[in-house]
């Protein structure tokens, strides 16, 4: 400002508080903004990786029984792929209960995340097999999937 008449030039300290306190406000809320993009961020990649994940494990299990010479379907969350000497290859389960349940593959967790369901269903006419899985996070954001294999060259024992 320009001097005049005697005044001083310049901004009161009542002016310079209320510019400091609005300042203050605006960068408040650029940083709740800031905060809440984030974790919506995090979100949508804990839910890619538990896609992932769920993908991963159900292109895992048919390839093994794309592989396998013999299926034993030995439960509706458990089978067993065997080879063409009739050797154990792998072995698929569900195992626990609540969320300490896991999938494993030969008694080692397959995926590290709950498992809340998992299904293995012979189709009617026994040329294929309906694998079914649902994971969990620990925040509780659920993905499931399902996926048909048809293997070559086997015999199924139900």
């Amino acid at each position: 400002m320009r001097a005049t008449r005697g005044h001083q030039s310049g901004l009161t300290i009542v002016e310079l508080t209320v510019a400091l306190f609005l300042g203050l406000l605006v960068v408040l809320a650029l940083g709740r903004i800031i905060l809440a993009s984030q974790s919506s961020w995090e979100q949508g990649r804990d839910k890619v990786v538990l896609q992932q994940n769920v993908t991963e494990a159900l292109e895992g299990m048919a390839r093994s029984i794309r592989a396998a010479r013999q299926v034993v379907v030995v439960s509706s969350d458990q089978f067993e792929t065997y080879d063409e000497t009739g050797a154990l290859v792998h072995t698929y389960a569900a195992i626990g209960s609540g969320a300490s349940r896991r999938l494993q593959q030969d008694g080692v967790d397959f995926v590290d995340r709950q498992c809340v369901q998992f299904g293995v269903t012979p189709n009617a006419d026994t040329t294929s097999l309906s694998i079914l899985l649902e994971l969990a996070n620990p925040d509780g954001v659920r993905i499931g999937a399902e996926t048909r294999a048809v293997p070559r060259n086997i015999s199924y024992a139900f």
